[in-house]
Order: C-alpha cells, then structure tokens, then sequence
C-alpha cells in the first residue's frame, strides 16, 4: 500500500485552506489609525500583508524571525512618533545565522488596534560595540505606561534596506558618539553622520542694523584652512571642554586671547553654520503647546575674542521641508525661531563680550562674558519646541561675522552636543520568537480511502522532528512547528507484526 502523489497534492491543498482558515488575510485597515497626523511616518499598509503562518499573527510570512520590545515610559504624558533605541546584539550565536550579516532584513512593526505597520528606522552598525547594532524608530506610548505591540523582525537574506537617513522623532547621532569603522572624526573637515557643515552662514541673519557680510569663503579664502577647525574633539583643555566626542568649528586653538592685539592673523577664522538632518518633533499629550511641552536639549560652548557688532553667535530651528542643503536658502521657522543670538559690542570691542539679542529688536537684554572658563554660554540649555510638535525641522548652529576683513581681527570657536528630547522611554528586548504553524496530513490510500492508525513522522534535515499517529479520521496534526522546510515519512502496519514505510517525501513513490 503507498500513497501517490495526487494524494500527496490534494494534502497539500487542504493544508492550505486550513491554515488560511485560522489565519485569514487582513481584508480592510483602521482608517482613523493610519490617517491621524500622529502616525505620518508609518508606511502604506497597503505594503504590509498578514503571514498565513504563525500562533500568532504574523506581519510578514517572508519573516521568519521576530522579537518582542518592550517599551516603557518614565513619563505622566501620551507620547506618539516618540524616538527611541534598541541595542541587538545581532552577532550573538543565537542570531548570526538568522539575520542578514549587513543588518538589510530589519524590519521594525508595531502593531495598533490589530493592524501591523511598518516604522521608519536607521541602523548604527556595529554601535556601541562590534558585533551589535543600535537601531532607532518611533514608537507611540501612554503615559507611565508599558506598550508590547512593537517588534523587530529579521531574517529574509532576500530584500533590501528600508532604513532611512531623517524624519524621525529623534536628533540623530544627537550625542556625536557614533563615526563609522574607518572614519578619522578628530581630523579636520569632518562631517558626522546625521550632521552637516558650511562655511557660508545664511544670508537670512539679518540683525536689526542690517544685513551681516558675507562670508570670505564664499568669495576667496582670506585665511588659511591649516588654521580651521570642523571635527570631533574629546579633549578638556584650555577653553575646550570634553562631554566624550562633542562637534568643534572655528579656530584650531584651544586657549583665546583675552584682548584683540594678541589676536594672530592665521587665526581670524570662526564663520560658518552646523546643522542636523532633518526630524519630526513628536507629539506630547494633545499637542496642544499651551498645555503639552517638549524640550530639545543642547550643550554648548562658546569662545569668542574681539567680536564687533557685525559678529555673531546663534541657536535656531529652521524649516526641513524647505530643504537644507544651501544654508542661504534656509528658513527660520515657527516660533521663537531664535534661541539665542548674541553678537559682538560696538564697533571696536576688544574683548570677549557678547551682546544678547535672543528676544528680537534692537536693544540687548544684557551680556554675557565668555572668556573665563566655564562661564557665559557654556552647558545645557533647554529649547522649548512645544510649538513645533509635528513638524519636520532641524537644529541651526553657527557664527557669522566679517572674519578677515578690513584689517578687524576677531577669532572664537563653538562646541555643541548632547541634543536630544527630554522625555526618558525605556526600552528592552524580549525571548527570540520563530514564525510557527500547523501542518495537517491526511492519509489515504490509491482508492481514496482513509488509513487511521498510520505513523507520521515529521522530518527537517534528516532528523526526526516528531512522530505522530493518525485518529479515525486518517488525520494527524503537527503544531508549534518553527519556520523551515519538511519532509515526512508515512508507516503503515499490513498485519500484526508487518510495518512498512509507504511514504517518503525524500523519495520517488
């Protein structure tokens, strides 16, 4: 007795229908979850399919693998397209056989109201160790409250990278911890990653007395670039100051001189703009800002000799969507727009003071000093950027000024980092999770009867992975069977004491 391979397809048919019985395909979506303002950076659902595999349901069957991570905030308000991180060790033995070597399968679903959506995310490979990657995206989550709707799924060697390089609730790379394998950042010009530099400060800074200069480099260099500064430092010495890697521009010197005349003319340089890639400021509560806040973080220090009035220092959040990649089209945005702005004193200021103009108009609200060590515009400061919640933005720092012009010597430096959202959310990884499903095998005979009392056995790489035996109905039914591909033998007794393989899905039958 054997079983042919007609019965064999008409198995496999009826396995199908079964398992798309206990699993049907997501025919309509939540139409106010994708529509609402405060999941814009979910992709089209209309991408994302239910698995006909799984215990549970699956958002890819194409993904084998997923993990749980909880996400847990800290904080009494609603926060919704929040950024957060999870470190995956993906080297470890229990994942490197599973997850592409380039990280390309990663996928992050978090799952409302039953409906998988994919998150936009990005990838700091081998970050903060070899062999692990800090992956970041948006999460929606209640105040003081735990969220296990979001997960990373891996796995499929078969598709290419969805990450992105902007837009999220998140300042990348805000603390400049992270240069890739290979990058020297502590050497001049350097750009880190989720940054950009110019020399050529916005034409829009426009103080109350009129348009600044423009700067020497856009026209010819008037001082050596030996004697500039665009990197990464991790020093504390002088006037520099070291929070682990921060972002320096401006002078190569440490120390400034406290009175222009000891100002050397190689180092008449400080003019130009750092600013983020773009992100979307997410929204606390309601978003409405007279009762929900949400502060950005920021360190800085800054060091200027010899700043006229033309010269200047500031801090202002500026329209991404009206695109970034030249400073002079830059467009300051919302309200205040300005966080600081501070210039130099008079015409023939021969010190370190600087005047503040960060409220408007045409009359500082005080000074500050900023040569002595620790003092004036150093440290953390809070940026209220309640009135920007949900739009899509970036973090404007610079100095502008008519460095090497005329004859009027003046030199400073800026450091910054540490720019970040105030809000804390934890986050942490869950047990690996195998897709997983049900196989049901019938047994018949050439004339379509039913065998009961046959063995089964379910077969993965030549090891026997269960044995079963078929009821009445001639059906025996596998679960909790992990994603792979099966073979499975059939035994069938004849007559007391007479067992044969009658099937074996290795082998012609």
């Amino acid at each position: 007795m054997r079983i042919d391979n007609r019965a064999s397809r008409i198995r496999s048919l009826l396995f199908l229908l079964i398992i798309v019985a206990f699993f049907p395909l997501i025919a309509s979506y939540t139409d106010n979850i994708f529509t609402n303002k405060y999941e814009s950076d979910y992709n089209d659902p209309q991408q994302v399919k239910t698995a006909i595999l799984g215990n549970d349901p699956w958002w890819d069957s194409d993904w084998p693998y997923r993990i749980l991570i909880n996400v847990t905030n800290q904080e009494s308000v609603d926060l919704k397209n929040y950024g957060v991180s999870i470190d995956f060790p993906y080297d470890d033995a229990e994942y490197i056989v599973k997850v592409n070597n380039t990280l390309k399968d990663i996928r992050i679903i978090e799952y409302a109201s039953g409906v998988a959506y994919e998150r936009k995310y990005y990838i700091f490979q081998d970050y903060p160790s070899t062999g692990e990657a800090r992956i970041f995206f948006n999460t929606n989550v209640s105040a003081s409250g735990s969220e296990t709707d979001t997960y990373l799924y891996f796995g499929n060697m078969g598709v290419a990278s969805t990450a992105v390089e902007d837009g999220l609730g998140y300042v990348k790379n805000g603390d400049f911890e992270y240069f890739p394998s290979g990058d020297t950042p502590t050497v001049s010009p350097y750009d880190p990653v989720g940054w950009n530099w110019s020399h050529n400060p916005p034409e829009d800074l426009i103080p109350a007395w009129g348009l600044i200069p423009n700067d020497p480099y856009t026209t010819t260099e008037t001082v050596p670039i030996a004697y500039w500064q665009n990197a990464l430092v991790n020093i504390t010495s002088g006037h520099v100051r070291n929070v682990g890697y921060t972002y320096k521009w401006g002078t190569t010197e440490i120390n400034l001189p406290a009175k222009r005349k000891d100002i050397l003319r190689a180092d008449d340089n400080y003019a130009g703009v750092v600013y983020s890639n773009s992100f979307v400021v997410p929204i606390v509560g309601n978003g409405d800002p007279s009762v929900d806040t949400i502060f950005l973080n920021l360190w800085r220090n800054v060091r200027v000799c010899s700043f006229d009035l033309e010269d200047g220092y500031f801090v202002r959040i500026i329209n991404a969507s009206a695109g970034l990649s030249n400073p002079d089209n830059h467009q300051v945005i919302g309200s205040p727009g300005y966080f600081e702005y501070f210039t130099g004193v008079g015409a023939t200021n021969q010190g370190h003071t600087l005047a503040n103009y960060s409220q408007g108009g045409s009359t500082s609200s005080g000074t500050v000093e900023t040569l002595g060590v620790e003092e004036g515009l150093f440290g953390e400061i809070k940026l209220n950027l309640s009135n920007y919640m949900g739009m899509n933005v970036s973090l404007e720092v610079g100095m502008f000024g008519g460095e090497g012009i005329g004859g009027s010597d003046d030199v400073g430096f800026g450091q910054i980092d540490n720019v970040y959202f105030d809000y804390t959310v934890d986050t942490a990884l869950n047990e690996l999770q195998s897709q997983q499903s049900q196989i049901i095998i019938i047994t018949r005979d050439v004339d379509g009867n039913i065998i009961p009392g046959a063995e089964v056995s379910l077969v993965q790489n030549n090891i026997v992975v269960d044995t079963q035996t078929t009821d009445d109905t001639g059906e025996t039914t596998f679960s909790n069977i992990n994603y792979g591909i099966y073979n499975f033998t059939v035994n069938s007794t004849f007559a007391p004491g007479v067992e044969q393989v009658v099937f074996n899905s290795t082998e012609a039958n």
